[in-house]
């Protein structure tokens, strides 16, 4: 029911997005992403429809002629006020969570929705913490970092 628009225009407002898409059948939801700082639009959006049949619908849109594969189309084509815009079903971030050491030797735990952090790295806490490799030491997690610190070299 939800789909990612891509590779729309910078003209697109809210309203205009929900309205384009209203056309096709009811949507419940419908978003434009902007950037935080500038307020302007990054090109992409979602839209959630109140019937699946009508994502169905959009997602086959551009592969007019084509056998759809097992499952149907998970991508698809449209134009959009004179642009072709990409059309993907929408799938949930995925969230991971995983325990980190800071600088005060406490524990924490924390949810990463969108992966930044590798899956191989694996936490281990306590006083004299140690990596997962065997090192002594331990991980500052920052707002966008993480940072490791070796405590035999401190």
């Amino acid at each position: 029911r939800k789909l990612f628009v891509g590779g729309i225009g910078r003209d697109v407002t809210n309203d205009s997005f929900h309205h384009f898409f209203s056309e096709f059948g009811k949507v419940i939801d419908s978003v434009v992403m902007f950037d935080r700082e500038t307020q302007k639009p990054r090109g992409f959006g979602f839209v959630t429809f109140e019937e699946p049949e009508v994502a169905l619908k959009l997602l086959s849109m551009g592969h007019e002629g084509e056998t759809p594969p097992p499952g149907g189309f998970t991508s698809g084509r449209i134009k959009m006020y004179e642009r072709i815009c990409e059309v993907k079903a929408s799938e949930p971030k995925k969230q991971t969570s995983f325990r980190y050491s800071s600088k005060n030797s406490t524990s924490s735990t924390c949810s990463d929705a969108e992966e930044r952090v590798p899956k191989q790295i694996q936490f281990q806490h306590g006083a004299g913490s140690v990596s997962s490799d065997g090192v002594p030491g331990g991980y500052d997690v920052g707002k966008n970092s993480i940072n490791y610190h070796d405590s035999r070299t401190a």
